[in-house]
């Protein structure tokens, strides 16, 4: 499969920002995680792990959503979301859909194990506009783990 100089630019700007999400996310850097979603942006979760009242419209509310969420975890652990396997089921010049997994690991204050917190899909939609691409849709399908 050959990708034309275009093509894998895009590729190599959605999966900056596939990765720099994860990285934002745990770090609490949430000016920088508000400004990966675009204008209108959706984000969705199900099941909802994570008591948020979803889905969620709008960059400022997700990031107020997500924020939130860490206020908690953040004082019992550190949590590492792994995002690894994307693949590109469309992509255009203004437009992608990815779907990517998720692992999300959690590292316990003080002591104690590594532990497995939660896998998943993230089905998403991306936009470029002025030649930055930012999540249009965030859809993120979570393994039962024996529930």
């Amino acid at each position: 499969m050959a990708f034309s100089p275009t093509e894998v630019a895009a590729r190599l700007e959605i999966l900056d920002v596939i990765s720099r999400y994860s990285v934002h996310i745990d770090a609490g850097e949430f000016d920088r995680l508000e400004g990966l979603f675009a204008d209108g942006a959706v984000f969705d979760v199900t099941p909802d792990p994570v008591f948020m009242k979803v889905p969620v419209t709008g960059g400022r509310a997700i990031r107020e959503a997500l924020e939130a969420r860490y206020q908690v975890v953040v004082k019992e652990a550190q949590r590492r979301h792994v995002m690894t396997n994307t693949i590109f089921d469309e992509l255009s010049l203004e437009k992608a859909s990815t779907r990517t997994f998720l692992t999300v690991l959690s590292v316990p204050k003080g002591a104690g194990a590594i532990e497995l917190r939660g896998t998943g899909v993230y089905n998403d939609k991306f936009m470029c506009r002025g030649g930055v691409w930012q999540i249009r849709e965030r859809f993120l399908v979570m393994d039962a783990l024996g529930r």
